[in-house]
């Protein structure tokens, strides 16, 4: 028994580790330019017009820090309207920091890559990366 504890601490430690790893709050994105990681903020704002949803993170447009593009075609694929979802509420969205003017954006092709973060997720807990 005293083994089994034992080998399933390891296992959850190494998990939230190799987790951590890419985690980074909004104001650090730029930093991480062309690479892909999990970024972890409020969502402040959200704006929609024909060629886009957008999703400001870090503060509203046009003081945001972050911008995630939903392209029309991916937004069919979420069960309900993003910019509703999610605007005043911290959530968490992986993917490739691109920049357009000097600002970091991610373009979000699957719902999967964002997520809410919940009151008691392991996510909040960890030590983000800068």
């Amino acid at each position: 028994m005293r083994h089994l504890f034992t080998i399933s601490a390891i296992i959850l430690l190494s998990i939230l580790r190799v987790s951590a790893q890419g985690i980074v709050p909004a104001k650090y994105a730029l930093r991480h330019l062309g690479k892909k990681v999990t970024i972890c903020d409020k969502v402040y704002g959200a704006n929609s017009n024909s060629n886009a949803t957008f999703l400001y993170l870090g503060g509203d447009y046009p003081e945001q820090l972050l911008t995630i593009i939903i392209k029309p075609g991916e937004l069919a694929k979420f069960k309900a309207h993003p910019g509703t979802d999610f605007k005043g509420k911290d959530i968490y969205v992986t993917g490739v920091i691109i920049s357009d003017k000097g600002k970091a954006q991610i373009v979000v092709t699957n719902p999967k890559q964002i997520r809410p973060l919940l009151v008691d997720s392991p996510v909040k807990q960890i030590q983000r990366v800068n």
